[in-house]
């Protein structure tokens, strides 16, 4: 029965220094998002964050977002990509040393407060 345990993945809500003056909205399960600057780039954040959200979604569903001119969007597809993919990802690996200071600082941050692919219940010791 669903009262017996949690669908998805969640993950401790990650909002790093450089982006703390941007709006943020709550999701599902307790963590934060950013809020797009328009309509039609705040449907494809929350939209992202929902794809993650489904345990099936791997690291792969967000390589398309990474290189979004849309800095938001870039940030948001990062994180997850990281989150999905593990920190041993030469991908991830590759965000974390590129020029993207924002992208750099919200994968590190989101590696460092979670275990990637983790359920909120199977995190815990």
């Amino acid at each position: 029965p669903l009262g017996e345990r949690r669908l998805g993945r969640y993950v401790t809500p990650i909002v790093p220094e450089d982006v703390r003056d941007l709006r943020h909205v709550a999701t599902f399960g307790g963590g934060f998002r950013m809020v797009g600057e328009s309509a039609n780039e705040d449907i494809v954040i929350a939209s992202l964050e929902a794809l993650f959200f489904r345990e099936t979604t791997t690291a792969e569903s967000f390589r398309p977002f990474l290189t979004d001119k849309r800095n938001r969007v870039r940030w948001t597809a990062g994180k997850l990509f990281a989150l999905a993919a593990g920190q041993g990802d030469d991908d991830v690996n590759a965000i974390l040393e590129g020029d993207d200071q924002v992208l750099s600082t919200y994968v590190w941050a989101a590696l460092v407060k979670n275990r990637p692919g983790a359920k909120r219940d199977s995190a815990r010791p």
